[in-house]
């Protein structure tokens, strides 16, 4: 991972057989610079375009760096333990051949985890009796997602329950009339009741002493875009208590952008939220 000031960002790129990390050891910052754009948390329709400039990788790298079906990770944050996966997904464009001065630019390109959620499939039939939570435990057995606020989800029980086709038009089919909502942040699905926070119990302050920077603007429908230090504990749909001197009270976040760099300039969260009433 390169280290400035604190700051750590770590890029994985695998494929079927390989797998190469960028850069490999954590106290290395070497003649790398890396800068990403992770376009915030995609939504349960559609895919966030994301991108990750690497500068000055080695000729061995460039090469082994494709588009077509490559897999790429993102993890950033601040010191070790801070450090969390901001992004992945699948490789959608590349650009390996910009120079600007002496140096040689890699822009990568990806389609977030929703890509994957796209392109999933689903096909069971139950005999008897089947709940709610089996059926999605089922959709994603064999897949790298894991689940965050699953115990939201109602108690239900289906009979004789079929489906055949894509895993989004699952989820959309038994979560929605329940009005659960469900958005891919990184590696997880994320569950919440409609119009609630994920945890009404877990509240992340945002203030100037816990790193929001500038302050906050009013948006439509009595939302609030707010900037922080790179905050990678932050999810869509967790609930931030503001304290800025204009504006305070409780937010639910809908929207993140996370955008930095190894080495200088930007490393920082900016939040898209809507009061909780």
């Amino acid at each position: 991972m390169s280290n400035f000031f604190g700051r750590q960002v770590q890029v994985v790129i695998s494929s079927d057989t390989e797998q190469i990390t960028i850069p490999e050891d954590i106290n290395t910052l070497e003649n790398l610079q890396i800068d990403f754009t992770i376009g915030g948390t995609s939504t349960g329709s559609s895919a966030q375009s994301n991108e990750v400039s690497i500068t000055n990788l080695s000729e061995t790298t460039r090469n082994f760096i494709k588009k077509e079906k490559q897999k790429i990770e993102i993890f950033a944050g601040y010191q070790a333990l801070d450090v969390a996966k901001i992004a992945q997904g699948q490789i959608t464009d590349l650009d390996k051949i910009d120079r600007q001065t002496t140096d040689i630019i890699t822009r990568i390109k990806f389609a977030e985890s929703i890509f994957d959620i796209n392109n999933l499939v689903f096909s069971r039939s139950y005999q008897g009796s089947v709940t709610m939570t089996s059926i999605l435990n089922d959709a994603f057995v064999d897949t790298t997602f894991t689940f965050r606020n699953f115990q939201v989800i109602p108690n239900i029980t289906f009979t004789g329950f079929a489906f055949h086709g894509k895993t989004k038009d699952l989820l959309a089919k038994i979560l929605t009339p329940n009005k659960i909502n469900w958005v891919v942040s990184g590696d997880k699905i994320i569950f919440n009741t409609v119009g609630q926070p994920v945890n009404t119990d877990l509240v992340f302050k945002i203030s100037k002493s816990t790193g929001m920077v500038g302050v906050p603007k009013p948006t439509e429908n009595s939302g609030v875009e707010v900037k922080t230090l790179l905050n990678t504990k932050i999810n869509i749909a967790d609930k931030i208590n503001l304290d800025s001197q204009f504006i305070k009270g409780e937010f639910k976040v809908i929207s993140i952008l996370h955008k930095g760099s190894s080495r200088a300039g930007d490393f920082t969260t900016t939040m898209d939220c809507v009061i909780i009433k």
